[in-house]
């Protein structure tokens, strides 16, 4: 028994058939969630031309950031976690409850 396994690249766009060795896959994060497209060259040159303005006015991220991390305050990198609580409680005379770290 013989089998012949073909597989063809749909442009999600248009429907249309990618040739093989044409198109491209574009990966893309939007408000957290991962995304992927596989579009033929004239639908990535669409693409890129209506992205164009947008991306050429923003910031490149270095990765993606997820939206458990984004609502994280960001650290004290002196000393700790509680470097800043700390710091406010013996500004206002409070007893601190964490003793200074020795170096």
């Amino acid at each position: 028994m013989a089998e012949r396994v073909i597989r063809q690249i749909i442009d999600d766009i248009d429907k249309s058939e990618i040739a093989e060795g044409e198109g491209e896959r574009i990966e893309f994060t939007f408000r957290g969630v991962a995304y992927q497209l596989d579009l033929s060259n004239a639908n990535v040159a669409k693409l890129e031309k209506v992205l164009a303005h947008p991306i050429s006015t923003r910031r490149q991220a270095l990765r993606p950031v997820s939206k458990a991390r984004q609502a994280l305050p960001p650290k004290d990198h002196h000393h700790g976690a509680g470097a800043r609580q700390r710091r406010r409680r013996s500004a206002t005379g409070a007893p601190s409850l964490c003793p200074a770290r020795s170096s």
